[in-house]
Formats: structure tokens, sequence, C-alpha cells
């Protein structure tokens, strides 16, 4: 579940993590077992979502690069060890995985990361490659509007 314009919502006097925390307390998931990843663009309203929902979710922080500290082109090592300190785990933009070494120094934190959103009409290329390409960058995850073409990819590899 992404967490969208939380610190706006809340401005506004709604608190989208207790409503979410709500929400998985009524449905029963998480007592039936329902694996829940939290994911957000802002810090503190992950946060607030992890304070309130605890372990029984896991918590992944977003970013784009317009989304970096002003001054960072990618994440610093220091970004990447206080995402680490307060989440399980990291998603980016496509491009940032495929411009940097960001893979590998996010999993030398010990890490998780996936990227985010793969798309038949936005391929560089061939679909096959484009997402050939995406997996071999050695992200954890990818994010896809069409999962069953990317699977078929990855199945054929």
């Amino acid at each position: 579940m992404e967490l969208k314009y939380g610190e706006q919502f809340l401005a506004s006097g709604l608190d989208v993590a207790s409503v979410t925390q709500k929400e998985l307390e009524q449905s029963g998931a998480l007592e039936r077992g329902v694996k829940v990843m939290i994911e957000s663009f802002e810090f503190e309203t992950l946060k607030r979502a992890k304070e309130l929902i605890g372990d029984r979710a896991s918590y992944v922080f977003l970013i784009a690069p317009e989304t970096l500290p002003i001054g960072q082109s990618e994440p610093s090592d220091d970004y990447l060890g206080e995402i680490r300190s307060e989440f399980d785990g990291l998603s980016v933009a496509i491009p940032m995985v495929l411009q940097s070494d960001l893979v590998a120094r996010t999993k030398a934190l010990g890490m998780p990361i996936y990227t985010y959103t793969a798309r038949v009409e936005t391929a560089e290329g061939d679909v096959a490659g484009w997402f050939q390409r995406l997996i071999a960058t050695g992200v954890d995850g990818i994010f896809a509007d069409q999962p069953d073409e990317l699977i078929k990819v990855r199945d054929a590899l």
C-alpha cells in the first residue's frame, strides 16, 4: 500500500497512517497472515504508520530524483543509512537503478531495494529486452503495471 499526500492530509486533520491502521485491523488482514508492505515518499508519514502498525507490516521508503535532499543527485550513503535505521526497504524510480551503483550500495547495508514502475508502453526498446535489463540490475523486486509480461520474461531467463 502506498500512502500518498500524508503530510497534506494531516495538515487538514486526516491522518492517513491512522486510517490505514484502522482499516488493516477492521479487515483482519494482519491476523490472517496477509503480508503487508506499506510505502510512502514521505518520511514522517511512513514513520507514523510504522509507529501505529508496528512489525505487523514492512515499510519501504520511496525515492524519485526530485524527492532527494537538496544538493543530492542520488542518495548519499548517509541518507541510505538514515532510511535503513527507520525502514525495511527502499524503492526508487527506474532511472536511479540504471545510472549508478545504488543497488549495490543499498544491498551492502542489508536493505532490499525495489524499482518502480515498469510499463510496456514506456519500455526502452523491445519490451522483453527492457524487462531483462531491469532484472539484471539485481533489484529485489520490480513494481510493474503488466506483471504478467514481466513474469514471462523472468521465467524465460
